[in-house]
């Protein structure tokens, strides 16, 4: 699906257009296949776009790729930093970290979007440890990763349509999520997603993916 919302600072956000295509996907089909299959729907979704006479709406764009739950895995997972002497924390030192032993203990998987599910500094458990000081900090993260090869073969064709564009990715249960909360100001609840094959369900607590799971039944099964 392709949506297209113009933001402005003053008037909020409009979504001005929708393009949604089927993959058509087979019992059969290999990982490979499903990727291939992607990228020619977006190849496709484009074409229409310019046929249109719409290419102008994704001239200059900004583009955000949500990935569903076929597209990403995710698990729990803790990070620690140890060091002789106190140290503040800092966002970018906790996201430096994280990044740092990801890539070396997951090589080919890149991270989507992490979320602080509990941290300790020395041993006590804090809520917000940003600008704080200690010699030693641990905290378990909720992460959703995806391969490096789809990232890439979809960068392959936006970057095509979009040149100068730089495509951010997140997953469709993290937008989702963050939508609720800051629709509803929900800090703790159950959220379900059904999806075409699947249906994804989430759970947050105190604002943070607690865990995620995804159901081999989606709206197409329920249909029939």
């Amino acid at each position: 699906t392709l949506t297209v919302v113009n933001v402005s600072l003053q008037k909020g956000s409009k979504v001005v257009l929708v393009v949604r295509h089927p993959l058509g996907v087979l019992g059969g089909d290999t990982p490979q296949d499903m990727l291939r299959k992607a990228q020619a729907t977006m190849e496709q979704i484009f074409k229409e776009l310019f046929d249109s006479k719409r290419a102008h709406l994704i001239a200059h764009a900004s583009s955000l790729v949500l990935l569903g739950a076929s597209w990403n895995v995710s698990w729990k997972d803790k990070f620690a930093v140890n060091k002789e002497k106190p140290f503040r924390i800092s966002k970018d030192l906790i996201a430096e970290s994280v990044r740092s032993d990801f890539k070396v203990a997951h090589p080919g998987l890149s991270i989507v979007s992490t979320h602080v599910m509990s941290v300790s500094l020395s041993g006590y458990k804090v809520k917000d440890p940003v600008g704080k000081v200690s010699s030693s900090i641990e905290f378990e993260m909720f992460i959703e990763a995806a391969p490096d090869e789809v990232l890439t073969a979809i960068d392959s064709v936006v970057a095509k349509h979009i040149p100068h564009n730089k495509n951010r990715f997140s997953t469709l249960s993290y937008a989702s999520v963050d939508a609720v909360i800051q629709s509803t100001e929900l800090s703790s609840f159950v959220f379900i997603l059904p999806e075409h094959l699947i249906t994804e369900i989430t759970i947050v607590k105190d604002g943070s993916v607690h865990s995620s799971m995804s159901l081999p039944v989606g709206t197409l099964g329920l249909a029939r």
